[in-house]
């Protein structure tokens, strides 16, 4: 069993990581979790079950030039439950297109597969991952509460914790929102897993930018391609939006497409 501590000073630890001093970055990806949980009674037996998964990934294999001239972070979005929560949250994620967990059954599985990225470079192997988020320990109790303790799972290698981050460069803690708007980040949609999980690493990196000196001038790239990263402007989702609305079950559908998909059936228990 191992246990990570997320560091209350994480910029030391984060200038070796990006390789901003002497040495090159560590051979690492950066994923940021964000977990949505339902709000009910523990009496009810609810109080672990997670409503939205979103992840972003930062590989820090990407830090070479040339940098793309509006580089995106790759972000996933997980909706957990019935068709109305899925057709009402996916319109509001930004990074592209949700995906769909119908069962509770099926969370931990699919957050343990995230956590597990092949390496490209060596098949049959997985990477180094760097989990962090805002308020990571929060949801790294939630899925203690579920069974599945995050800092055991083989390919993670450390934790990182934007609210240390922010008070160790910014001198204050702040909730995600307030810390967006202190940095002048584009945010919308906040409380959407996937959004909240870009928009943490986002300040990650813009912190970063503002906090780690580089001795090279390799440093100072690295900490430009993190500026551009974190204030990257929000993908449009006008028009596709307007292609959900358009597919959109309606009411009389829903018992047919849980019929399709499994989700429910006439004949369990016989």
């Amino acid at each position: 069993m191992r246990r990570f501590v997320i560091p209350k000073n994480p910029l030391r630890e984060l200038k070796e990581i990006f390789g901003v001093g002497q040495h090159s970055p560590r051979d690492v990806v950066l994923v940021s979790l964000d977990l949505e949980v339902n709000k009910d009674h523990p009496q009810r037996n609810r109080w672990n079950e997670i409503s939205q998964i979103g992840m972003s990934f930062l590989d820090t294999r990407n830090f070479s030039r040339p940098y793309p001239a509006s580089p995106q972070l790759d972000t996933r979005h997980f909706i957990v439950g019935g068709h109305k929560r899925l057709a009402h949250f996916r319109t509001k994620f930004h990074f592209g297109d949700s995906q769909h967990i119908i069962s509770q059954e099926d969370v931990n599985e699919a957050i343990r597969d995230l956590l597990h990225i092949p390496d490209e470079s060596s098949p049959g192997k997985y990477r180094d991952v760097l989990l962090l988020g805002h308020g990571l320990s929060t949801d790294l109790a939630v899925c203690t509460r579920r069974g599945l303790v995050l800092e055991d799972i083989a390919t993670v290698v450390g934790l990182l914790g934007t609210t240390y981050l922010a008070r160790e460069v910014l001198g204050m803690t702040f909730k995600l929102v307030y810390l967006l708007r202190v940095l002048g980040l584009p945010f919308q949609e906040v409380h959407n897993a996937g959004n909240d999980a870009n928009y943490a690493l986002r300040a990650l990196l813009v912190l970063s930018y503002y906090g780690l000196k580089p001795d090279s001038a390799r440093g100072c790239d690295i900490l430009e391609y993190f500026k551009a990263l974190g204030f990257n402007q929000l993908p449009d989702t006008t028009m596709r939006n307007a292609q959900l609305r358009s597919l959109k079950l309606r009411c009389t559908d829903y018992t047919l497409h849980a019929l399709e998909t499994g989700s429910l059936t006439f004949f369990e228990g016989l």
